[in-house]
């Protein structure tokens, strides 16, 4: 009986199926995120429209029906792909450094919806908050997105670490010619365990690691 880890082209299918799970729901997040607001901000008219109101942006013309679908429909998406992505963080399946990138995403989406309804207010004159909007509201939303994109970039390629080529040979040599027959099951199992996340390990503690299980492979 030998003890062998999962090989590497199974990781890799692994982590891209479990990205076009991830992805889809990142992108979802971020889009619903602007309609959730915007549609739990509601109208911000500050007089009834029968006295004539002036607008910086003229709304759209959704019946209020058809905001309140589209309203509640993304707010659900967001709930369901935010907690998507907490699990999956929880699980190691994301890597917490992706929040990075979603929080900004998600700040500039609760900016756009919020400020979308302030642009389109009816108002008495002149609507300032529009104005403000637009200066500072659109000032930090760029910023924002050109941070996102920055660090996902920097994720994406420029810290990308080289594809794993498993453990060193001595190593996968030592796991596949030990005897463990007299082992306990929950032993070898510990063993496979190990082997199967030593790819996850850092350079020194996957040293310190497999010294460790040559030492008590010896002693058993």
């Amino acid at each position: 009986m030998t003890v062998i880890g999962h090989p590497v082209p199974a990781r890799r299918a692994k982590q891209a199926r479990t990205w076009l799970v991830l992805l889809p729901a990142a992108v979802t997040l971020a889009l619903a995120t602007p309609i959730a607001t915007w549609w739990l901000v509601g109208p911000l008219n500050t007089a009834p429209a029968r006295v004539g109101l002036d607008y910086a942006f003229r709304p759209w013309p959704i019946s209020p029906t058809a905001a309140r679908a589209a309203g509640i429909a993304a707010a659900i998406l967001a709930v369901m792909s935010l907690t998507l992505l907490t699990w999956a963080t929880a699980r190691h399946r994301l890597d917490a450094r992706w929040w990075r990138v979603l929080i900004p995403l998600l700040a500039a989406g609760f900016i756009a919806g919020a400020g979308w309804r302030v642009l389109t207010a009816g108002v008495l004159g002149t609507n300032i908050g529009a104005g403000l909007v637009i200066m500072i509201g659109g000032l930090l939303v760029l910023v924002l997105l050109a941070w996102a994109l920055g660090y996902a970039l920097y994720l994406g390629w420029g810290q990308s670490p080289p594809d794993p080529q498993g453990p060193p040979p001595d190593l996968l040599a030592w796991a596949q010619a030990v005897d463990v027959s007299r082992v306990t099951e929950h032993t070898a199992k510990a063993a496979e365990e190990y082997l199967r996340d030593y790819l996850r390990m850092t350079p020194l503690a996957g040293r310190s690691s497999a010294c460790a299980w040559r030492r008590f492979s010896r002693r058993r």
